[in-house]
């Protein structure tokens, strides 16, 4: 074949190919980068939108959160009572049954004329009873009695009076003219059934 164009016609040919050939890698270029971008700006929109679900859901729960908590410190509030209750509660004497079993040790001629008892943390340290017997030696039998039982220890006789003249005593005096003051310690923890 006999190339009839000129030298310059084929220059212009070459370049027009050329052209052409830069101008499909032109596009493919752009073409590239516009699916580059487009996947970029989607990923960027899904996770700003993602973040935006987030934080809404995050103040929901918040805000959730904000309303329960008034509950939530009742609730502690609650369980810190129920501890002290449970304290209370373990430490504590059944006074009704204490002084049935302190009755139930009192030998015949005693009787208890006066006991005060308090809170169970006092009431186990040096408790005072006032006692009255028929004679010295009942108020010494109890003594004996009150010191060997689990109920009490260290019990001990602070004083003892007797009157002068038995003729002008009337009533429980008349019958138990023998007054005595005893120190004891309560254990609470051998009463058995006094403590709940």
């Amino acid at each position: 074949m006999i190339n009839l164009l000129s030298p310059d016609s084929q220059r212009s040919l070459q370049a027009a190919r050329l052209n052409v050939i830069l101008r499909r890698y032109i596009v493919a270029v752009l073409f590239a980068a516009l699916a580059i971008i487009s996947t970029y700006g989607v990923g960027f929109w899904l996770s700003f939108s993602e973040r935006n679900t987030a934080k809404v859901n995050f103040d929901a729960a918040e805000a959730k959160l904000a309303q329960s908590q008034s509950t939530i410190d009742t609730a502690a509030t609650y369980a810190a009572n129920l501890k002290i209750a449970k304290q209370i509660l373990g430490s504590e004497i059944t006074y009704s049954d204490f002084l049935v079993k302190t009755a139930q040790l009192l030998p015949a001629g005693t009787i208890i004329s006066n006991i005060t008892l308090t809170s169970s943390k006092t009431v186990t340290k040096d408790t005072r009873i006032e006692v009255r017997g028929k004679s010295y030696g009942d108020i010494l039998n109890l003594k004996e009695k009150l010191g060997s039982s689990d109920l009490f220890s260290e019990v001990q006789l602070v004083n003892s009076t007797r009157p002068q003249d038995f003729s002008k005593l009337s009533g429980i005096q008349a019958t138990y003219p023998f007054q005595a003051i005893l120190s004891v310690v309560i254990n609470p923890t051998k009463i058995a059934g006094a403590t709940r």
